[in-house]
């Protein structure tokens, strides 16, 4: 009894460690060429799915949480929020797509295939996610109409002509371009750090 509960300890203060370390990587967030400017890449969500990963999904739940959490605490946030709420959902959405298919498996195929999943659902779900909830949100919360939105973004990308051209010639892309790379080094970390942490925290 008293092993399990060391192990359970172990498992969370790993998790929280994690969301620390991940909330330092969303603060090391940049812009990406073509993309407007409320659209920054970070790699905090390879702290999620690493945890997610080696220790389990619902401590990959709490990564993603406290990553925003501390993110809002130390930096605030320049979209009201907004911005937050989308990296929260696409964190979920990729942690627990590529969670649920690796766990089934367990195998090497079952890990890449996941990540390649994990990629595509979130993507394809930022897309849809990004045009009926967080657009709508965020011109509410920052006072934009749809045509400045609009505006704002066809200055760093001609094919933006609408709030549907925006989220498929921006968002889409962007997600794609930043789960592919999450995913990459995702692949090359996994094995490594999940024998440590078994072989030293728990």
């Amino acid at each position: 009894m008293a092993k399990t509960k060391r192990h359970e300890l172990a498992k969370w203060v790993l998790a929280a460690d994690l969301g620390g370390i991940s909330a330092v990587l969303m603060l090391l967030e940049f812009n990406v060429p073509f993309t407007p400017s409320f659209l920054k890449l970070d790699l905090s969500d390879l702290a999620v799915v690493l945890g997610g990963l080696i220790i389990g999904p619902l401590q990959g739940v709490f990564i993603a949480l406290v990553k925003v959490t501390i993110h809002l605490l130390l930096k605030g946030s320049a979209t009201g929020g907004v911005g937050e709420l989308a990296n929260v959902i696409n964190s979920l959405c990729y942690m627990l797509t590529t969670v649920f298919i690796y766990k089934k498996t367990r195998t090497r195929l079952g890990g890449h295939t996941g990540l390649i999943a994990g990629t595509v659902v979130t993507s394809i779900a930022a897309t849809v996610v990004n045009y009926f909830v967080i657009f709508p949100i965020y011109q509410l919360r920052m006072g934009y109409s749809a045509e400045a939105l609009v505006s704002l973004s066809a200055s760093v990308n001609p094919y933006i002509t609408s709030l549907g051209g925006l989220a498929i010639a921006a968002v889409l892309p962007f997600n794609m371009f930043k789960y592919i790379l999450i995913s990459f080094i995702t692949g090359l970390l996994y094995r490594r750090l999940n024998l440590f942490v078994r072989k030293y925290i728990y």
